[in-house]
């Protein structure tokens, strides 16, 4: 049982450490593929692009604020029905959760 929370630990840890080092050299390897005329870089390990982001949809502040209000208003009826009892709370799937232990 040791061995497999110890195994799950370490490559918790490992994980977070790839994510950070991806981020660390994201922009660098974006310049570089960036660099190419058509955006891709053939490597022997694979194939690096860029692709456009998708489009988002970018709206009136006067329909933002409707919006927040809107929202607002939601959370305060969500709020009565829950102290009134109408809602109902049900249980959320179990999830894992692994903390790194502090030195």
């Amino acid at each position: 049982m040791n061995k497999i929370l110890q195994e799950y630990a370490e490559l918790k840890i490992k994980e977070t450490e790839v994510k950070n080092r991806l981020k660390e050299i994201k922009a660098e390897v974006s310049s570089l593929v960036f660099d190419e005329d058509d955006q891709k870089l053939e490597t022997k390990w694979g194939r690096f692009e860029l692709r456009n982001g998708r489009q988002i949809w970018k709206y009136s502040d006067e329909l933002i604020l409707k919006d927040n209000q809107v929202k607002e208003m939601m959370k305060l009826k969500k709020k009565e029905e829950e102290i009134k009892g109408i809602a109902t709370l049900e249980k959320a799937p179990t999830n894992l959760v692994f903390t790194v232990k502090k030195n």
